[in-house]
């Protein structure tokens, strides 16, 4: 899904609820119609004028979801059934991960597709209550996000970036290229040394969850990606997004109005929805074996003065 998202106003209060009242009935069957009708006026006048609102657009701009925010803890999640499994509640999640740090939600237990839905984007359950914030008899499961942060590569870093590569490679990128292409990538005996003279000189951004390595990156002075991975023990978790937003904010700060990357095929819908486009397919000989990408290309827009 190629959505925008803005904050919320008071006017779009109806159309969210709408929303709320759509996404409900579709997917909390475990609420007789009395306990949606009983909640609606809540969601009205309670949670909508208060939660701070993020609405996801489509193509034409007309709400498809939103998201309700209490710092760093997501309050409301909905999207319209039409919009379902389209990358909208993951885009959403991104936008507030890029505002709050690692969050929170709590999820009703009844509910399993929305529990799967938060595990598979990272959040690991913390907690449960057998009521809800109303005292009714609907059990919530607590999750949160692990902290994650960027930081400058260090002397050190070079074996556990080799893993998330070879990792990446092997595993993440196993649907897109035969085993064949995958050991031509990332054979099993490289060469440590030449390996950590490159991470040297790329000097890359690495992404840590808890402390622990789980993605880099790099943008050398031209605009050019040269490594992007994020490790598979931690896909689907938002280190991409991180890594994504630290390269665009290293861009602004170079006054680079241009970023470029040779695209894996695995990692070309990663890149498309953070608005690169394909300028050329690309077909490069590694060890004899032709391993396809694609250059892929974004303009990033000036930022106006205040």
């Amino acid at each position: 899904m190629n959505a925008d998202i803005r904050p919320g106003t008071a006017a779009d209060h109806p159309a969210l609820l709408a929303i709320w009242l759509e996404a409900v009935r579709a997917t909390h069957t475990f609420l007789s119609e009395a306990d949606v009708q009983s909640l609606l006026p809540v969601v009205r006048d309670k949670a909508l004028p208060h939660l701070q609102l993020w609405v996801l657009c489509d193509g034409q701009g007309a709400p498809a979801g939103f998201m309700g925010m209490s710092g760093a803890f997501v309050e409301a999640l909905f999207i319209a059934p039409r919009w379902f499994r389209q990358g909208g509640g993951r885009q959403l999640l991104a936008h507030a991960r890029g505002l709050h740090g690692a969050l929170s939600v709590d999820v009703n237990e009844q509910n399993p597709e929305a529990l799967a839905f938060y595990r598979a984007n990272g959040f690991q359950i913390v907690g449960r209550s057998p009521l809800d914030g109303e005292g009714r008899p609907f059990p919530l499961v607590h999750l949160r996000e692990r902290h994650a942060t960027v930081r400058r590569f260090r002397a050190g870093d070079e074996a556990a970036l080799h893993a998330v590569h070879h990792g990446a490679i092997h595993r993440t990128a196993s649907r897109d290229y035969t085993p064949e292409q995958l050991n031509a990538w990332s054979p099993a005996d490289h060469d440590a040394r030449a390996w950590a003279r490159r991470m040297q000189d790329i000097r890359p951004f690495v992404a840590e969850v808890d402390g622990a390595i789980a993605g880099y990156a790099d943008m050398q002075p031209s605009g050019y990606i040269d490594h992007f991975f994020v490790s598979p023990d931690f896909a689907r978790q938002g280190v991409g997004s991180l890594l994504m937003r630290q390269i665009h904010e290293e861009a602004a700060r170079q006054g680079i109005d241009e970023l470029t990357s040779d695209v894996s095929l695995t990692a070309q819908p990663f890149f498309a929805r953070n608005g690169f486009e394909i300028a050329e397919q690309r077909f490069p000989v590694r060890a004899g074996v032709t391993i396809p990408n694609a250059l892929m290309r974004k303009t990033i827009r000036p930022s106006l003065p205040a």
